[in-house]
């Protein structure tokens, strides 16, 4: 495949959806692109603008955390993984709304606590606190919503 048919191939998947960098060279390697048209064909895209790093984390954050509730840590990680830029990651970490963030850890505990069997409330509580950190929640923000009355939590 040329570098024009690749730059198209790969302007009009990212005209779908949100990519970042590293997944655009990873489709590229897997086109057997070379090296060097690589480098061009994901500079082209991201001076056009088809891919945004900043744009990218919005989305990935949003999402991640909206439909797969995912802590703020487990999130961060995926973003590593992906070679995301440390600054967009942070700026899209931001984003999560702090009541919303816990809200969320409420929920889960909600639903979790209904699965788990348990032979003590300490290991019930062990158990929970695994399952979110798991998820990428932080330890503290765990603490701080478990150490609540367990009437505002409604576990049964």
């Amino acid at each position: 495949m040329n570098q024009q048919e690749a730059f198209s191939k790969m302007a009009t998947m990212c005209s779908r959806r949100e990519y970042c960098k590293a997944d655009v060279l990873e489709k590229l390697k897997l086109l057997q692109v070379s090296e060097l048209h690589q480098k061009a064909i994901v500079d082209d895209l991201v001076n056009l603008r088809f891919v945004n790093e900043e744009r990218f984390a919005l989305a990935f954050v949003r999402d991640k955390f909206r439909f797969s509730h995912w802590g703020r840590a487990k999130i961060k990680q995926a973003l590593h993984l992906r070679k995301v830029e440390k600054e967009a990651t942070r700026v899209a970490l931001e984003q999560i709304d702090d009541d919303e963030y816990f809200n969320v850890i409420r929920d889960l505990i909600q639903s979790k606590s209904k699965q788990i069997k348990s032979k003590t409330p300490y290991e019930h509580k062990t158990k929970l606190i695994r399952f979110l950190l798991q998820r990428g929640f932080e330890y503290d923000d765990v603490r701080e919503v478990l150490g609540q009355p367990e009437e505002d939590l409604n576990v049964e």
